[in-house]
C-alpha cells in the first residue's frame, strides 16, 4: 500500500517515536523510508536558538551557526538511518532549509509519498494560538495520509 514513508525528524522524543512508527510500518509493507528534518534560523536571535537546540554558538554568528547547525541534523539523521538500517528497511534522507510544515509538504509531493508520520509536539493553548504547530500544518496540506504520534 505505501511505498514510501516520509518521517519528519529532529532530535525530540516524538520524532524517536514517529520514527519507530514508520519502521513498523515499513517492514509490514515492504516500504522505504525517508527522513526529512527542516530548518529555519531567525536571523536576528540565533544565539537563543542555538541554545534551543543544543548546537554551540560559533564564533563567527550566523553563517557559521548554520553550518553547525546543518551538519548537527546531519548527525541525528545518520542515527535515525542507522536504526532503520538495521531493521533491513531502505533509507534516504535529507535536511532542508526551510519552515518545517511547507518543506514537508513539498519533500511529500516529490516522493510521491504514500504516507507521513510525524510527530506531536503537543503545544496547547497560547503557544498553540500563536505558534501554530507543524503537525497540524501538514495534516491540512498533506497530499497523501498522516500520521500524527502523540505521547
Amino acid at each position: 500500500m505505501f511505498k514510501t514513508i516520509l518521517v519528519a525528524y529532529d532530535d525530540g522524543e516524538q520524532a524517536a517515536k514517529a520514527l519507530n512508527t514508520a519502521i513498523d510500518i515499513a517492514g509490514k509493507m515492504s516500504a522505504q523510508i525517508f527522513i526529512c528534518s527542516a530548518y529555519t534560523i531567525p536571523t536576528n536571535d540565533w544565539e537563543r536558538y542555538a541554545t534551543m537546540v543544543s548546537v554551540p554558538a560559533p564564533k563567527d554568528k550566523a553563517d557559521t551557526f548554520h553550518q553547525h547547525l546543518h551538519k548537527y541534523l546531519l548527525n541525528i539523521q545518520a542515527e535515525a538511518a542507522e536504526k532503520v538500517r538495521q531493521a533491513n528497511i531502505p533509507v534516504q534522507t535529507a535536511v532542508k532549509q526551510g519552515r518545517s510544515g511547507p518543506v514537508i509538504i513539498q519533500t511529500a509531493k516529490d516522493l510521491q509519498a504514500g504516507l507521513i508520520v510525524i510527530g506531536s509536539h503537543n503545544r496547547s493553548g497560547v503557544g498553540q494560538f500563536f505558534l501554530g504547530s507543524v503537525s497540524t500544518y501538514v495534516l491540512n496540506n498533506a497530499p497523501c495520509p498522516v500520521l500524527v504520534i502523540k505521547e
